[in-house]
């Protein structure tokens, strides 16, 4: 097993795995979400609705990517690869939010989790570096 990873090496049992696994995340974040926000007493529907607006819009790209892929033919890892960010930006998110609930989470975890995204963001978003965790940028919090 000294193989390297990349995303051509990624692979789904099915492709309906591509769509559970992000639906199965998401659905985590609002929960942990949801529930921190309430038990701080910042539960806000608008932010819900921005995220909930966002997490339609993820599941649509993977709609999307899986459409062209099956239709011109392009290769699975481009669409892998869409759904691997997605998986890791929610991972980072529940992490993040079980983190505000009080909940330790191994610093190993939360900082592969980290770099992951940073990698695939590429490394720095709106001009500053994001490998702290902000806990702001994402709808999974403070609902």
């Amino acid at each position: 097993m000294n193989e390297n990873f990349t995303l051509e090496n990624l692979r789904f049992a099915n492709e309906l795995w591509i769509f559970i696994v992000p639906a199965v995340l998401m659905a985590i974040d609002v929960i942990t979400g949801s529930i921190n926000a309430w038990a701080k007493k910042d539960f806000k529907s608008f932010k819900m609705r921005q995220g909930l607006v966002k997490k339609c819009g993820e599941i649509t790209i993977l709609a999307i990517g899986t459409l062209f892929k099956f239709g011109f033919g392009l290769p699975w890892y481009l669409v892998g690869g869409l759904a691997f960010y997605i998986i890791v930006m929610e991972l980072v998110s529940i992490c993040e939010n079980l983190d505000l609930m009080g909940v330790s989470i191994p610093k190993f975890i939360s900082k592969a989790l980290a770099n992951a995204r940073k990698k695939y963001e590429g490394g720095e978003k709106n001009g500053t570096d994001d490998s702290e965790g902000s806990h702001g940028e994402d709808e999974g919090h403070k609902r």
